[in-house]
């Protein structure tokens, strides 16, 4: 199971390209739970 956990964050374009950069980064994304985080301020 493959779990992306993510901040609440009102711009989506933004934080779908968060997600893809998560993912992309990831050799497999088999059993993992990946985190995307919205930036601090």
């Amino acid at each position: 199971m493959d779990i992306i956990a993510c901040t609440d964050n009102n711009n989506l374009y933004r934080l779908a390209i968060r997600i893809n950069d998560a993912i992309c980064a990831e050799d497999t994304l088999e059993s993992k739970v990946i985190r995307v985080n919205r930036p601090a301020i």
